[in-house]
């Protein structure tokens, strides 16, 4: 049996899981990637999800984009020497006031 790398994440919503309304989990793809009868509003949607809900986008700065390309690049390379190519976006959208 080929030893198995797992690696376990802190969740990302901490102390305001109640507060999200919307979760994409965003791979770059459109191949099976949809959540066609998402049970709730929490229900883990995926791209072609993100492609069809319009009513869920997002304004960032260009220094917030730039910010946000680099640490994918960082993960990819990294992702890259570990020999590994699973990669996910991870989209929480909050209500307002946080």
């Amino acid at each position: 049996m080929q030893p198995i790398n797992i690696i376990i994440m802190d969740n990302l919503m901490g102390d305001h899981a109640e507060d999200a309304f919307r979760v994409y989990d965003l791979k770059g793809s459109t191949f099976n990637r949809m959540n066609a009868h998402p049970s709730s509003d929490l229900s883990v949607r995926k791209d072609l999800n993100f492609i069809d809900d319009i009513t869920m986008r997002m304004q960032i700065s260009p220094k917030v984009k730039k910010e946000i390309l680099k640490r994918m690049e960082r993960d990819k390379e990294f992702l890259k020497a570990c020999e590994l190519m699973d990669y996910s976006l991870l989209i929480i959208f909050f209500k307002k006031g946080l």
